[in-house]
């Protein structure tokens, strides 16, 4: 068996593709939000997420977020008892029903440190201490939860290129969870049709 592959990751690729979203939604009223997950994970690896993750702390906030996005032509494709899932062009948002106060909340509920990374509204960037050493090197390592769908998942990030690591489970409530400020405030008016169309 070769080397692992080594993937060299850019932060300011969530600075130049995401954050002038987040600005967008903030000039036209959008509570506080953030993203977490796969989205930001794909776009530090170069690829077009299949969609959004977005998260707010009350159901009040939520209906707000959604507000804002359709007044931004997103339209709703339909809801589950988890999310409501709205699209733009080739852009699915998924609008979570869970709540959580901030995105470190949420990581516990994630299956790889891979996907234990979140941004707000106010630019701060928070993910597990290993999240980019293990995103970097394709490291697939659980973190102690017993998510629905394990196997398949992992199958599935497999097949992406990843490589199972059988290091000891990291425990969650001793994750050392690292945060820092991204730069962000001043925006211009982004296209939303460049932004959903964007191949990153």
């Amino acid at each position: 068996m070769g080397s692992k592959k080594i993937i060299r990751l850019n932060k300011n690729r969530i600075q130049q593709n995401l954050l002038p979203f987040i600005e967008l939604l903030k000039q036209n009223g959008a509570p506080y939000f953030y993203f977490a997950g796969g989205c930001l994970r794909d776009i530090l690896l170069g690829k077009k997420p299949n969609d959004y993750d977005m998260f707010t702390t009350s159901s009040e906030d939520a209906e707000k977020l959604i507000e804002v996005l359709k007044s931004l032509n997103f339209q709703e494709i339909y809801s589950t008892e988890h999310s409501v899932k709205l699209f733009l062009l080739n852009t699915q948002v998924d609008v979570s029903k869970e709540f959580f106060t901030k995105p470190v909340d949420r990581f516990e509920h994630y299956d790889f440190t891979i996907n234990c990374i979140g941004l707000d509204s106010d630019y701060n960037l928070c993910y597990h201490k290993t999240f980019f050493e293990h995103l970097s090197d394709l490291s697939l390592v659980r973190i102690n939860t017993s998510p629905p769908l394990l196997g398949i998942r992992y199958r599935k990030f497999l097949d992406d290129g990843f490589y199972a690591d059988y290091t000891p489970l990291s425990k969650i409530e001793d994750l050392n969870i690292k945060t820092e400020k991204m730069f962000g405030g001043y925006y211009p008016k982004i296209n939303l049709q460049k932004f959903c169309n964007n191949k990153l």
